[in-house]
């Protein structure tokens, strides 16, 4: 059985002919086109994946949109994957994803997210990106409160009413994949975090902020940056994930 591969793209045509040279035989690719006005959602087609149209901008909707096309089979794993990256190893990347799950507990809802490698915008960037974003996953992989990748991220809503949960949460940018993970743990489920080539994939990169850019501002303003280009692009009405305050899992599970 293939599985599902839930993918909401943005103008991401550039990028789509390496994510479908990339993607391995036993994925079903369902790409959500949201905000956009290029030729996404044609590409998409032409190679074979189903093409959910009509889904409301922004991440998380374009995810809820792909999980109700899913129907009774949105208590199984499927997959998220951002349109700007591709399975390093297309062979072993969802059984990975899979085999984690598999030793997760089985009668709870489950989070698995891979590794990833960064490409661009410039290969001194993307060698430090990579290697700072391997040190952030080393360190944080057994702590609950840190952060989830949706851009290569195996979800296991398991029952119905997480899966109702999921479908009304509200419309969160950034920060949609920290919020699923949460509503996982919410309803006694599991995340795990996998530090292995087997699952990686490749990605475009954190926002296209050069090195040298990053080094002259420092950590904190880059981030800064960073979050504001995301909060420019955010839909109207839309919250970040900081904006629930403390109590997030509560909040968002309602």
């Amino acid at each position: 059985m293939k599985t599902p591969v839930l993918i909401a793209a943005r103008n991401e045509a550039e990028h789509l002919d390496a994510l479908f040279q990339h993607m391995p035989a036993d994925a079903e690719p369902i790409v959500i086109p949201n905000g956009c006005d290029d030729n996404t959602a044609e590409i998409a087609a032409n190679y074979g994946a189903v093409v959910l149209e009509g889904a409301p901008e922004g991440k998380l909707p374009a995810l809820q949109t792909g999980i109700e096309y899913l129907g009774d089979r949105a208590v199984e794993p499927f997959v998220t994957l951002d349109a700007d990256s591709y399975p390093r190893l297309p062979e072993t990347w969802l059984p990975s994803l899979r085999h984690a799950r598999e030793k997760m507990n089985a009668d709870a809802p489950a989070v698995v997210t891979g590794t990833f490698v960064y490409q661009g915008p410039d290969p001194i960037t993307a060698a430090w990106s990579s290697l700072a974003s391997m040190r952030h996953l080393l360190k944080s992989r057994h702590d609950s409160s840190a952060a989830a990748y949706g851009r290569n991220m195996l979800i296991d809503l398991h029952d119905e009413e997480t899966v109702d949960d999921l479908l009304s949460m509200e419309h969160i940018w950034p920060g949609e994949d920290n919020a699923i993970k949460d509503l996982i743990i919410y309803r006694g489920g599991e995340w795990r975090q996998l530090i292995s080539p087997l699952s990686m994939v490749v990605t475009s990169g954190d926002r296209g902020l050069p090195l040298n850019e990053r080094l002259k501002l420092g950590r904190r303003a880059s981030y800064a940056k960073i979050m504001s280009s995301y909060l420019e692009e955010a839909p109207e009405g839309s919250m970040s994930y900081e904006d629930f305050g403390d109590d997030v899992t509560k909040t968002i599970a309602h």
